[in-house]
């Protein structure tokens, strides 16, 4: 079964210790949805204790980071969200009123991320997607694209890492590509 390294906050988000705010909510709300206690796939791996062994250790590593960017923050006299604060954020969805009915196209895409603070290295660190990829796709540079099975897959992790409605946005930017091509 596979152990988080204890001693290391960063390796049990599994981020990079340069990560900003937003990523590290980022990793964690894909932890912990992950570890939730109503996911099928971990029925069989892990038992409940240490499935909660587990979260513990991702809370405790989020609540350790958090205090270390607030504690570097309050050093250089900028301003950040108390740490309950940003745990009181990280389960919640943009409201629809937040994200309007749009054609989610690479721009569109690229004005979210911009909009959310996120630079293209954080979201190729989080999505897992290379960075030319990234690129292609806030550009809609049809020709830079991989094959339609593994663009769906990308446009659903950057939804996922942008809290953006996956399937409306999968269906919308795979529609406005197909649309550019013919």
């Amino acid at each position: 079964m596979f152990q988080f390294e204890e001693n290391n906050p960063y390796k049990i988000l599994d981020i990079p210790e340069s990560s900003s705010i937003d990523a590290i909510k980022i990793a964690y709300k894909k932890l912990l949805d992950t570890y939730q206690e109503d996911q099928a796939s971990l029925y069989s791996l892990i038992d409940n204790n240490d499935r909660d062994h587990q979260l513990n250790l991702i809370k405790n590593a989020y609540k350790t980071i958090t205090r270390g960017a607030i504690s570097a923050a309050n050093t250089n006299s900028e301003s950040f969200k108390s740490i309950s604060d940003l745990q009181n954020e990280i389960g919640k969805k943009p409201k629809e009123t937040e994200v309007p009915t749009v054609a989610w196209d690479g721009p569109t895409l690229k004005t979210r991320r911009e909009s959310l603070g996120l630079s293209l290295e954080i979201l190729c660190q989080q999505s897992k997607i290379n960075k030319r990829y990234l690129k292609a796709i806030e550009s809609n540079d049809r020709n830079q694209l991989p094959a339609t099975v593994y663009l769906r897959g990308f446009i659903t992790e950057i939804a996922r890492a942008l809290n953006l409605p996956v399937d409306n946005v999968v269906r919308s930017y795979l529609k406005s590509v197909d649309d550019e091509s013919e």
